[in-house]
């Protein structure tokens, strides 16, 4: 009997998370979201955001890094939150048997940086990539059943960093994948 309520508890968290995920993307996609402006570290928001997920990656067994200088920025501290959620999420599902993921600010140029979250694993294929911000999407639609993931995490990136007017995208590299965002410096 408690096993068939768990079931039954389990399949309910999912179903209000898809409703709530649903239902912020639609407030983003409508320009109904107000955006709250401030000056905030990076650093403060990455290592607030990668706290988050200390349980999830100790049980896994992930190795979790930082490489992050302080750079003051002007931004929306929740929604950028929400990108980061969702980019080290999509990380930990998808990290490989090296369990390594790394979160960086690289100095891009003309005071801009990119905010990076790289994790080891399988490469994206290239004719994969331009759907991938698309809600509902999957690449491998056996292995996220696993995790219970939706498809709709990338495309509420998509549309925050839109809506704050930030470039982003995806780089596979020789031993895993970077998602990233780029966001000016004062």
């Amino acid at each position: 009997k408690t096993e068939y309520l768990n079931i039954i508890l389990d399949e309910t968290n999912k179903m209000n998370k898809l409703v709530m995920d649903l239902l912020n993307l639609s407030q983003l996609e409508s320009g109904s979201v107000d955006i709250e402006w401030k000056d905030f570290e990076i650093r403060n928001l990455i290592e607030d955001t990668a706290n988050l997920f200390n349980l999830v990656i100790k049980d896994k067994g992930i190795r979790l890094t930082t490489k992050i200088k302080d750079h003051l920025i002007h931004s929306d501290y929740a929604h950028l939150q929400t990108v980061l959620t969702n980019f080290i999420n999509n990380a930990i599902n998808h990290v490989d048997g090296k369990k390594v993921i790394d979160i960086s600010v690289e100095t891009a140029k003309d005071g801009v940086i990119k905010v990076v979250v790289f994790n080891t694993g399988m490469q994206i294929p290239d004719d994969e990539i331009k759907n991938i911000w698309d809600s509902f999407y999957k690449i491998d639609k056996a292995r996220t059943r696993s995790y219970g993931g939706q498809g709709l995490g990338l495309s509420i990136c998509r549309t925050t960093l839109d809506l704050l007017d930030y470039k982003y995208g995806v780089e596979n590299r020789v031993d895993g994948v970077a998602f990233y965002f780029e966001i000016k410096t004062f």
